[in-house]
């Protein structure tokens, strides 16, 4: 039987022993090393950019397209993920103080151009990140998770046909400057496109992308 005059000196011995050590290493203790430690014993499975959020689509580049040149100016902004060389944003990157359209003065249009015959149109706003695009393909559902700002309904007798925008949503409302994603669902839901727009609407847009100071 151990008395309880034994056990007191025997924990004053132990604590005597170990308080040195507890005072050079109070930094372990610290709420960023715990973070540190925490983080480590997870396995380091911090979200990355590579995992694209399914609530907004990420821009990685722009090719510059303008009335003049509506298929490209061949200056790259970025590393564009577009899925098809036909269609195309007009202009793009859109500015009303710089590339004005001579055909729809004082109105902020952006054409939609090369077409299919039937498809839906869905613009989603989106983010910018530069670093090479990492989704090449879009299914329907994909698509669908997506919050779509506008939805146009195309259909027409020709083929490549152009349709303008003019830069609003759902409601009427002017939307505001940034990255947006256009979807062109086609063939029975089965063909899925898209271009990356960039707007820019506004002198107080802090521009990514260095096309605006150009």
């Amino acid at each position: 039987m151990i008395k309880n005059g034994a056990i007191m000196v025997n924990l004053n011995l132990f604590l005597s022993k170990t308080r040195s050590f507890n005072t050079r290493s109070t930094i372990l203790y610290r709420p960023s090393f715990v973070i540190l430690f925490l983080f480590l014993l997870n396995g380091c499975n911090l979200p990355t950019a590579q995992n694209e959020s399914n609530s907004i689509p990420v821009v990685t580049g722009i090719i510059e397209t303008t009335e003049i040149q509506p298929s490209g100016t061949g200056r790259i902004f970025g590393d564009p993920s577009y899925s098809n060389e036909w269609i195309q944003a007009v202009p793009n990157p859109y500015s009303p103080t710089i590339n004005k359209s001579p055909f729809e003065k004082g109105s902020p249009i952006v054409y939609l151009t090369n077409l299919p015959q039937t498809c839906t149109i869905k613009i989603v706003k989106a983010t910018y990140e530069k670093r090479n695009p990492i989704k090449q393909t879009y299914s329907l559902e994909a698509v669908n998770e997506f919050t779509s700002i506008r939805t146009i309904e195309h259909n027409s007798e020709n083929i490549r046909e152009n349709i303008k925008w003019d830069l609003t949503d759902s409601y009427g409302v002017q939307v505001q400057s940034g990255f947006y994603r256009v979807f062109f669902i086609s063939g029975d839901d089965d063909e899925i496109n898209w271009v990356d727009l960039y707007l820019i609407l506004d002198n107080s847009w802090k521009d990514p992308t260095g096309w605006f100071s150009l």
